[in-house]
């Protein structure tokens, strides 16, 4: 475990500037701190004379240490990594530092490029913390430069003796005044501490805890635990530090106290760790000529020498030397854990051992959910499987199609295919982009062509847009997507969904270079269950409600994988009746038992109810009744608007809805005039038949009309129109395909947009394709900040312009550019993926007027356009200019009703001068 304390106990402290400067036990400015903060001045000079040289950069970082201002530390540290990204110690220092900054994720990257780029000296080796020679693991001094390594703290005069030579040798330094001499209580504390031996120390301290374990007792103390037992058993009485005062006056550390004995005080350990081992990395570092600093602090890292013990590891060594066991446990609970799959194969460590190499021999396969194939369809762009699995901080992504080459686009033309993940972060439908019954917050696109990965990125979507527009959609930060044969992973980190859930609703997508596009048949849940939920009309053959307990709503419960629990349903009032109407909204199961109900307050009904279990394979019907009353013939329908509609804890939810004739019913009696209503029953016997399958609808159920009709009143022209599919379908991805080369795209891929191609952009053999700022953090690790500038990148925050400088070790023509990339909003046309009904009416009947169709001249137009099959806009047009142009300006609105495949609207006679001639 990597650790490096934050704080450090002190009697005083002064504000000065933006860091504090620490002062010791009787209020006396700390000696040490001026010096250093002197030399770091120094360093400030070099690196204005030369803002290249990597050593100086190293060392300034040593000494922003030193103060504890960790952030300018990293920032010194990224200069060093963009000059020199193998600079030895600078990893092990980020990872020390973004550990004390409580930054893990960072901390164990830095950590892993420690361990794949540093070997490991043998356990019987160690390495001069100094000047890096390689000795025996029991020597006690360097041969060859004679440095101490023996003692529980290394020699003070020899590090005092080094850090002097240090200033001599590296920094022309001004003379600073002579500090005051110490207090005679610290004269006597120094005394004490050479006169007697640790092991004695250790002895009255080890005595003094059993005294207070065996009593029960604390007694009444002012100066912390160990203070007060080595004055009662260990005469130091001058002594004022101890435990409780490096933390806070009173409080109780019997527990910390019998697990830390050893180290005398807590104060202790920070004090002399951190004196001692920043002296020793800094001495080191300097003495050395700077180049000596990465050996120090490298084997400061490995050895518990050197940068370590200032940063806290004093302890550590002792422990571990006190506690060799515990080594013992690693190797064992390895072996056990390496025999769990065989003890217990049900147990489900999926995701731990995910490799993003696009195969899915290390998911398993028998849990994947299966989609339908569909017959017609191209089979590398048909999903036939899918899956979502959250494991620690990663969210894990995969999907396969029938065929065996998924990505593979269009070789001749050079056309991508398309793989698409919506994913909703707050599982709420009101945020997001609106698509298959989810509000999708982020969007993994992944293009491809010759079954390799071109481009691989996340996209956000703007909280204020909620308009189906597909050009809302921004660019977030580069992800990790491998593809092989059939099938595709990702991974994407949970973090970088800024998502206060631990949950989140995922839905696959594909589109290749033709336009042919699928969808996952679920909407999946990075929990293990799946319920999928169907709904239908419960009014059969009845067409008119009246009292009590009226039958509305089906509800059929299925569940695809795992056991899911239900805890409520939200339903939504459809039609033109009013909340007055609807008294009470009710739920009964297959045996007529009611399990809910709730007044209806006219707008959205939330029924609670004990928890319903569905199990793996099984089904449960619920019908949804209301109480309605009047005899307004008013129209009255219920329905499940979107996933999360239905409360799950432990599933994701689809919503499937079954189209009926009878999709609402009349309130008391049926209106026999004329009505815009929804419900339909004014059309019988005036529907006209249209061919359907026409090759012109290219299979497209949603656009293919099968009746239509329109009638006019003294007041009023109606139209009907009805599709085989979902009326107002559209696309849920209207992004076209591009090619590679052709300027739409690199034509090779740059991940994080810094203009260098992914196969060049690494440095050495670290790879920075999704590292904007080549700082060795990934940009989904960033928190929105992948220039590393301190603003928080558009759309989230104000920072529209990413800038950076590539690195001098990159490879020609990169090294050193400079790259300034604009992120804000283009505005453009809207790309929303609708579809379109239009109505062309030719009031004059004269084909030379209007725009010119084949067999008329349209005078007006309504159009209606909506996606998801929901209408978006309603509106009547009038028809400018000359037949040949496309010019059409708003005249009015148009009144509607749309359900499922059907839609039925009226627009007034007086706005298009309409007669009895008109032709539709």
């Amino acid at each position: 475990m990597l650790s490096l304390d934050r704080s450090v106990s002190t009697k005083g402290e002064e504000k000065i500037g933006e860091r504090d400067i620490k002062y010791g036990p009787e209020g006396t400015e700390d000696e040490e701190a001026r010096r250093t903060e002197t030399i770091l001045e120094k360093q400030d000079e070099l690196l204005k004379a030369d803002p290249r040289n990597a050593n100086a950069w190293f060392a300034k970082s040593v000494l922003l240490c030193r103060f504890q201002r960790y952030e300018e530390a990293i920032a010194a540290l990224n200069e060093v990594t963009k000059l020199d990204p193998d600079f030895e110690g600078v990893w092990g220092l980020k990872a020390k530092i973004y550990a004390a900054l409580g930054d893990r994720d960072k901390a164990r990257l830095c950590w892993q490029r420690v361990m794949g780029m540093k070997p490991r000296l043998g356990d019987s080796r160690i390495a001069c913390p100094l000047c890096a020679s390689d000795l025996d693991s029991n020597a006690t001094k360097c041969v060859n430069c004679g440095f101490t390594l023996v003692g529980e703290m290394r020699d003070a005069d020899s590090l005092e003796g080094l850090l002097a030579a240090g200033r001599e040798i590296e920094i022309e330094e001004e003379v600073l005044p002579a500090p005051p001499p110490p207090p005679p209580d610290e004269e006597r504390l120094r005394s004490l501490r050479k006169e007697i031996a640790p092991k004695e120390r250790l002895t009255a301290i080890q005595a003094g805890l059993e005294y207070v374990i065996n009593n029960h007792e604390e007694p009444e103390r002012d100066g912390g635990l160990t203070s007060w037992i080595e004055r009662q058993f260990y005469p130091r009485r001058e002594r004022t530090v101890g435990f409780t005062n490096g933390q806070a006056q009173g409080a109780h550390p019997l527990e910390k106290a019998r697990e830390r004995a050893i180290t005398v005080g807590l104060t202790n350990g920070l004090t002399n760790g951190l004196t001692n081992g920043l002296t020793n990395g800094l001495t080191n570092g300097l003495a050395n000529r700077i180049q000596k600093a990465r050996v120090g602090v490298t084997n400061g890292l490995t050895n518990g020498n050197g940068l370590t013990n200032g940063l806290g590891t004093h302890r550590f060594r002792r422990e571990t030397r006190t506690k060799t066991w515990k080594i013992w446990l690693i190797p064992i609970v390895a072996i056990f854990i390496l025999l769990m799959p065989l003890l217990n194969p049900q147990i489900d460590d999926q995701g731990a051992g995910i490799q993003i190499d696009g195969l899915l021999d290390d998911w398993q396969s028998e849990e994947l959910v299966q989609s339908r194939q569909t017959d017609g369809l191209e089979p590398n762009v048909d999903i036939i499987a899918s899956d979502v699995r959250r494991r620690g901080n990663n969210l894990y992504l995969c999907l396969r199609v029938a065929g065996e080459n998924l990505l593979l686009g269009n070789p001749a033309t050079r056309e991508v295919d398309f793989a698409v993940v919506f994913i909703d972060s707050d599982q709420d439908f009101a945020t997001g982009y609106p698509v298959r019954g989810i509000g999708a917050d982020y969007m993994i696109e992944i293009a491809g062509l010759n079954g390799e990965v071109v481009t691989s990125k996340m996209k956000s979507y703007p909280m204020n847009g909620h308009d189906s527009s597909w050009s809302d959609w921004n660019h977030a930060a580069g992800v990790r997507a491998s593809v092989s044969s059939g099938s595709l992973e990702s991974i994407v980190p949970m973090r970088a969904l800024d998502s206060k859930k631990s949950d989140v609703d995922v839905l696959f997508f594909t589109r290749n270079w033709k336009g042919e596009t699928d969808t996952s048949d679920y909407v999946q849940s990075s929990h293990f269950g799946l319920l999928s939920v169907t709904q239908r009309s419960a009014l059969g053959s009845n067409h008119i409600l009246d009292g009590t307990n009226q039958a509305v709503l089906e509800l059929n419960l299925a569940s695809v994988r795992g056991n899911v629990k239900v805890e409520s349903l939200d339903v939504v009032p459809v039609g033109t009746a009013h909340p007055s109407e609807i008294s009470r909204i009710r739920v009964r199961d297959s045996t007529g038992k009611e399990i809910s109900n709730k007044l209806s307050n006219g707008v959205s009904t939330r029924l609670d109810f004990n928890t319903i279990v569905v199990h793996k394979g099984d089904t449960e019907m619920l019908i949804v009744h209301a109480d309605v009353a009047g005899q307004s013939g008013r129209t009255f329908g219920l329905r499940v608007t979107h996933s999360r509609a239905v409360g799950s804890s432990n599933s994701g939810i689809t919503v499937k809805t079954i189209h009926s004739e009878n999709g609402l019913a009349y309130i008391g009696s049926a209106n026999p005039e004329m009505e815009i209503d929804g419900a339909f029953h004014d059309w019988n016997g005036l529907l006209l038949s249209d061919e359907i399958k026409e090759s012109s609808t290219e299979d497209n159920m949603n656009v293919d009309i099968d009746k239509y009709s329109a009638v006019k009143s003294d007041l009023d022209a109606f139209f009907y129109v009805s599709v085989i599919g979902q009326l107002m379908a559209g696309c849920s991805v209207p992004q076209s395909s591009f090619r590679i080369g052709d300027g739409s795209a690199s034509s090779s891929p740059d991940s994080d947009r810094d203009r260098v191609p992914d196969s060049a952009d690494r440095m050495g053999s670290v790879d920075y394709s999704r590292d904007f700022d080549n700082d060795g953090t990934p940009d989904e690790y960033e928190n929105g900040d992948v220039d590393g500038d301190g603003l928080t990148d558009f759309p989230a925050g104000p920072d529209i312009w990413l800038n950076t400088t590539i690195p001098l070790t990159f490879e020609d023509p990169y090294s050193g550019m400079e790259v300034s990339i604009f992120i804000g909003r283009v505005d453009g046309p809207p790309v929303r993926g609708d579809d379109f009904l239009r109505i062309f009416i030719d009031s004059d009947q004269e084909p030379s007027t209007g725009y010119s169709l084949t067999v008329l001249g349209a005078d007006y137009m309504v159009e209606i356009r909506g996606r998801g099959g929901s209408v978006r806009e309603a509106n009547l047009l009038v028809h400018q200019g000359s037949v040949w142009s496309w010019r059409w300006d708003p005249l009015g609105d148009v009144e509607y009703a749309k359900v499922h495949s059907r839609i039925e609207l009226s627009v007034e006679k007086s706005l298009k001068n309409l007669d009895d001639g008109q032709t539709i």
